[in-house]
């Protein structure tokens, strides 16, 4: 996924940030999202929303607990229509993971972080402006 901008917001008493990598319209109820990854503490917490086009997205596959079992950017035969939403809240853990640079989130950061990455499904309107 190429990144034009990215609103970071930072929330140094419980050391995480919230990462929007994509517009969307209105606000997402950040608050709910951070009390999720606090209780379940992942590396990172997905926001995932459902579209119509999943091979033009990084799609994940998740289990019944949440836990993202897959992570592809832009598959071929995508397996569900899950796809990442450009919100993302993340830990020091999501840093350390680019080894190789320039690197693309959805490309060499996401799937790396299976089994450790939480989905949390989004049903604000979004609008992806990477695949308009």
């Amino acid at each position: 996924m190429t990144t034009k901008t990215a609103k970071i917001y930072h929330h140094s008493a419980t050391s995480y940030s919230v990462k929007e990598f994509s517009s969307r319209a209105p606000p997402l109820d950040g608050l709910r999202l951070a009390s999720v990854h606090r209780q379940f503490k992942p590396a990172t917490t997905l926001g995932l929303y459902q579209v119509k086009d999943p091979q033009r997205c990084g799609i994940a596959i998740f289990d019944e607990n949440k836990v993202a079992l897959e992570f592809i950017e832009k598959p071929a035969q995508p397996k569900s229509n899950w796809a990442f939403s450009g919100v993302l809240l993340g830990t020091p853990r999501l840093q350390a993971i680019p080894r190789e640079l320039p690197a693309d989130l959805g490309f060499h950061v996401l799937p790396k972080l299976v089994n450790r990455m939480l989905a949390y499904p989004i049903s604000d309107y979004l609008v992806d402006i990477s695949t308009m």
